[in-house]
């Protein structure tokens, strides 16, 4: 292998990450037990859409994609159970109130006199019909959506979605390599910063990072109008791509040599023209 050219540029990688959280109000139910209801505050009388930022809420770990569910306090009412209407029991499913089931082992059917072999079924004894098992022939069964408490509970459940957005710049000097393996690459970390908002890169040699970050931190702040902004940050990495131009033999191709770690991207790669068998 001879080589014919060896060319170095830069590559710089500028990364806006912006950490939303997003907050929704469900309503929930179960089943009621023997403790007390608190008395409501004075904040339920503001509006339902002010209420879910009153709660104190913090992610478990920054900038990662997470969802929380908090129960909100002093929002809890006792009501009957809608389906046994505070009864605590229902008619059983499998038996209709009957407490009898057809026989699974003849299927219901009854025994024909004139047919000798078929016998009488020793399950039911001929009648067709045996006890209800998952009601224990009670033709009742303790309520599903209560648990037999009669009441139920509702209070309102707060879901806080956190979600991490990442904004990417990449300068044209890539040589070749694709975008997401230049930006993924191990380079020198030029400028990091970072809090509740950030302030765009300004005085940078290159004019084309200074409009980039211009440009994506003025987008992200009416990017999300239904999220807001828990905190930003953002970086600027160089990362050192150097293209390699060789022949081997008749073929003449490329390599590029990129990052901190010495990657190689040699999709050309020259095949051995040896031939192998299929086992080696």
């Amino acid at each position: 292998m001879t080589i014919t050219s060896v060319t170095c540029e830069v590559a710089y990688c500028y990364k806006l990450e912006t950490f939303t959280e997003k907050r929704s109000v469900c309503l929930r139910f179960e089943p009621h037990s023997k403790r007390t209801v608190p008395p409501p505050q004075a904040w339920e009388e503001e509006p339902k859409e002010a209420r879910p930022w009153r709660v104190t809420v913090s992610p478990d770990q920054m900038f990662t994609d997470q969802v929380l569910k908090c129960r909100m306090a002093h929002t809890d009412r006792i009501t009957p159970c809608p389906f046994c209407l505070g009864e605590k029991w229902v008619v059983c499913k499998y038996c209709c109130g009957s407490a009898q089931r057809p026989c699974e082992a003849c299927s219901g059917r009854r025994p024909r006199a004139d047919l000798w072999w078929r016998r009488i079924c020793g399950e039911c004894r001929g009648e067709r019909l045996v006890p209800c098992g998952p009601c224990m022939a009670l033709g009742h069964a303790c309520c599903d959506m209560c648990v037999g408490k009669g009441l139920l509970c509702y209070f309102d459940e707060l879901m806080v979605e956190y979600r991490c957005h990442a904004d990417h710049y990449l300068s044209e000097k890539t040589g070749g390599i694709p975008g997401t393996l230049v930006a993924h690459a191990v380079g020198d970390v030029i400028y990091s910063a970072g809090g509740l908002r950030v302030r765009p890169i300004a005085g940078f040699p290159v004019e084309k990072v200074d409009a980039a970050s211009r440009d994506l931190v003025k987008a992200s702040v009416t990017g999300w109008p239904d999220r807001r902004i828990v905190q930003q940050r953002h970086q600027l990495k160089a990362v050192p791509v150097t293209r390699v131009r060789y022949r081997w033999r008749d073929t003449a191709g490329s390599v590029c040599i990129y990052g901190a770690d010495l990657s190689v991207h040699w999709p050309h790669y020259p095949r051995c023209r040896v031939r192998c068998f299929p086992c080696c």
